[in-house]
Formats: structure tokens, sequence, C-alpha cells
């Protein structure tokens, strides 16, 4: 994954030649933890809601449900 993240981003540089941190990442090949995922985002786009000041935005509401779906 990294090579390709690398490959992709060879006309960049990075701050401080610093290079991309992996260790959070986390992969899974179980299909239907995908699709709920899916579901959650597909729904998540289409809810029409605007977060007030101290309310979540979608994406953060979207990383909590990726923790619930996949666990971490």
């Amino acid at each position: 994954m990294l090579n390709t993240i690398n490959e992709s981003l060879q006309g960049f540089k990075f701050y401080k030649n610093w290079k991309p941190d992996l260790s959070n990442v986390a992969v899974s090949d179980d299909l239907n933890l995908a699709e709920i995922a899916n579901q959650v985002s597909t729904w998540l786009d289409r809810l029409e809601w605007t977060p007030g000041a101290e309310d979540p935005q979608k994406d953060e509401i979207l990383l909590e449900a990726l923790h619930v779906i996949y666990g971490s």
C-alpha cells in the first residue's frame, strides 16, 4: 500500500520528508461489512441535515460508524 501511495505522489514532496503514516490503516475482505459501510455512507450523504456548531459533522459520524462496523 505504501508503495502505491508513494508512486501516486511521486511529483510531490512530503513536509520535512515525512512519509505517510499507515499505522492506523486497517483492511478487511468481508464483503458484508463493506456493504454495510457503503449503505451507511450513502445514507449519510443523502441525509438532509445541517449540523450545528456543537454537533458532529457527517464525516465524523461516518468515521465513528466505521469503527462500530469494523471494530477498532
